[in-house]
């Protein structure tokens, strides 16, 4: 095959992870030098899997599944960081997200699933994967366009009634929130409420029974990239009637001395009571009176 003077030539049209050979002669003014180059053999790369899933599952990792390629050595998940907002990015991840220089994992042969740490704490991500033969890294497969959720943190389950447990979070810049719930030793999450609007920072759940602990975890995501599977730590606790508050009872002892008695069963363990008296309009910043338990009924 003669090619001319250029220096390149594309040989197409051929087989994927198949090894070709070439060398080359010279002509000069119609008069082929019959001494070939040396022989060289190269490799042509893998046709890339198909990426099946990508999830944020933190804040600083994203997961992927794709499909079996044969005769692989191995593969990379690639994630390209994305510049610009929310709904830049998701109407036009092209011109938004970078195409070159991905953060990336190298991974086994045959493997079918991994998690990359993407640099830069960058809002999104478009992740996709190459396979890799002696040839070197496929192309990269089909992309999926991940929001990395921002952090939101479970700080409590608090215990307002037997049927009731009442979750307290900090707040983010997302849209909305999930709860998810589950009951020790299942492992299992089940999700009991979504869409949870922006700045809400508690919620109740009255679908509990008394005696039984619930463990829950909390996530937030944005309506524009969709839900990011990225939860909080779990926080647990157990359904139960809080303590019924101590009996009060009052008499006056002199013209300037007033006896409170109350019983203490309820809080066996308690170090400190407060008396909350009515000028010290506790409403209006005013402090309660703090004493401490001198035994099972104390006086004050």
């Amino acid at each position: 095959m003669a090619i001319g003077t250029h220096p390149r030539f594309d040989d197409s049209g051929l087989l994927p992870n198949t090894t070709y050979f070439y060398r080359y002669f010279s002509v000069y003014k119609g008069i082929e030098n019959p001494t070939p180059s040396p022989e060289i053999s190269v490799t042509t790369w893998l046709n890339p899997p198909t990426l099946l899933t990508a999830t944020a599952t933190s804040t600083t990792s994203i997961n992927g599944s794709w499909s079996q390629v044969t005769g692989n050595t191995g593969y990379e998940l690639r994630a390209y960081a994305c510049y610009g907002t929310v709904s830049e990015i998701t109407t036009n991840p092209a011109t938004y997200c970078n195409n070159s220089y991905p953060s990336y994992i190298s991974l086994a042969a045959d493997v079918t699933n991994g998690t990359v740490s993407p640099y830069g704490g960058y809002r999104a991500y478009n992740v996709s994967v190459g396979a890799k033969n002696s040839g070197g890294s496929s192309i990269d497969s089909n992309k999926i366009l991940i929001f990395m959720p921002l952090a939101v943190t479970l700080t409590n389950v608090e215990i307002p009634a037997s049927t009731q447990l009442k979750l307290v979070w900090t707040n983010t810049t997302e849209d909305y929130f999930d709860v998810q719930r589950r009951l020790p030793p299942d492992t299992n999450w089940t999700t009991v409420k979504s869409g949870l609007a922006a700045n809400t920072l508690s919620w109740t759940d009255t679908t509990v029974t008394n005696g039984i602990e619930y463990c829950y975890r909390i996530r937030a995501y944005t309506a524009a990239g969709g839900p990011a599977d990225a939860f909080s730590a779990e926080s647990c606790n157990t359904a139960q009637a809080p303590p019924a508050p101590p009996s009060l009872t009052l008499s006056t002892e002199t013209a300037t001395t007033i006896r409170f008695d109350w019983n203490n069963t309820s809080y066996p363990t308690a170090t400190n009571f407060d008396i909350y008296v009515q000028p010290y309009q506790y409403y209006a910043g005013g402090l309660p009176e703090t004493i401490r338990p001198t035994g099972p009924q104390p006086v004050w």
